[in-house]
């Protein structure tokens, strides 16, 4: 999947969709009713194989029989601050997440979930400066209940100028990573549901 970079200047007040608290996408979608299980489920092994390449193995339930397929993803974004400024603050997020897939003779339901920043630590003048190890379900958590961390990691003055710009940037963050499982819906959607997937060669 390709890098996702974005200027995000002023974002809306975003909700995710959660389940007991926890961010899950998910849907059922019905296909073209020619389409069985087993070649909903090919589409899917293959789709997810090909979209997230990597040195460990993305397939982590892989069961053909009951049409189950799972496996972990990995991609990133970048947050860019006031683009137009002088002096530019970005930071980019490399993170994983699951993905899980059930198919029957012509629909199948999707779950990505379990969202974790597993990424190396951010330095500054030989000290750490944001902690690269969380899960973005308590970051999102964070972000709805006002108790916030600021861009670089630092604890928020208690301030207001200080608490809105924190408040933006877990806004911008929040409504990267929904579009950028938007794009990963929608790239499974399509291989899922294409007529004529697999047919000229």
């Amino acid at each position: 999947m390709p890098l996702q970079s974005m200027p995000v200047a002023q974002a809306r007040e975003i909700t995710l969709p959660t389940v007991d608290g926890k961010i899950v996408f998910e849907g059922v979608v019905k296909t073209d009713s020619t389409l069985t299980k087993q070649e909903i489920y090919s589409r899917a092994r293959e789709w997810l194989v090909n979209s997230f390449v990597s040195g460990k193995a993305v397939l982590q339930l892989d069961d053909k029989a009951e049409g189950k397929i799972m496996g972990d993803g990995r991609t990133k974004f970048t947050y860019v601050r006031d683009p137009g400024a002088v002096l530019v603050a970005m930071q980019e997020f490399k993170y994983q997440f699951t993905i899980k897939i059930e198919v029957r003779d012509g629909r199948y339901k999707y779950q990505v979930y379990n969202f974790l920043i597993d990424d190396d630590l951010t330095y500054y003048q030989g000290r750490v400066i944001l902690t690269r190890h969380f899960s973005f379900d308590d970051f999102y958590q964070r972000y709805k209940q006002g108790s916030a961390i600021n861009f670089l990691g630092n604890n928020v003055q208690d301030s207001p100028a200080s608490r809105q710009k924190a408040a933006r940037d877990y806004k911008g963050i929040l409504l990267l990573l929904n579009t950028r499982t938007d794009e990963i819906i929608t790239s499974l959607n399509k291989a899922l549901t294409s007529t004529g997937a697999g047919k000229d060669w």
